[in-house]
């Protein structure tokens, strides 16, 4: 799908490839895929629907109809389908990822951000997570969290210097009567000052 010519080539292959083999889940998926990319939504939820009905309980389909929901902006079915795949698998990234993208998608901003922390804690070492938390903080107009965000991105790549500028911007940004908050900035500041006299030692 990603690399045919057109989404109209896409669509042309695969519905081939389910002419010649009806029962393929491959050949259905990618023609659903096809189809949302050619922005023919009805016609791929029609597929997805098919294909997520019939083993509602695995992961796979579950992600992949909800992706042609987000794609087709069926916004509320695509978080109502992830809430009860997350219900059943609370740490499943992709359906986590999924979860984020529905509300990002939906505008909800704060919700979104709750979700991607969540991550952030389930997934401290994937750097895609902070990148996009920090860019969901700054639609929600949290800036000290965009700060807190960019700081672990930086840190993860070895880019210790800018992230502690990052950390450094959201104290100074924090609110003051919340000394939770700036102990554990402090703390991660410490971490990073710590990382960067090894690196150069």
């Amino acid at each position: 799908v990603r690399y045919a010519e057109t989404p109209q080539a896409a669509v042309a292959t695969f519905e081939r490839a389910v002419r010649e083999d009806p029962d393929s889940e491959v050949a259905r998926y990618g023609l659903a895929l096809a189809l949302s990319r050619a922005e023919a939504h009805g016609q791929a939820i029609a597929l997805g629907d098919a294909l997520f009905s019939s083993t509602p309980e695995r992961i796979l389909p579950l992600a992949s109809y909800a992706e042609l929901l987000i794609n087709a902006g069926q916004y509320a079915q695509a978080e109502r389908l992830l809430e009860r795949g997350l219900a059943l698998n609370p740490d499943n990234a992709p359906l986590g990822m999924l979860h984020a993208r529905t509300l990002t998608k939906a505008q909800r901003y704060d919700d979104a951000v709750a979700a991607l922390t969540r991550q952030s804690i389930l997934r401290s070492e994937d750097i895609d997570v902070w990148y996009q938390l920090a860019e969901v903080s700054g639609l929600a107009g949290n800036i000290v969290g965009v700060h807190r965000a960019r700081a672990e991105f930086f840190a993860l790549r070895g880019a210790y210097e800018r992230a502690i500028q990052h950390l450094e911007y959201a104290r100074r940004l924090a609110d003051r009567t919340d000394s939770p908050l700036i102990a554990r900035l402090d703390q991660r500041l410490d971490d990073f000052r710590t990382a960067l006299r090894q690196a150069r030692s």
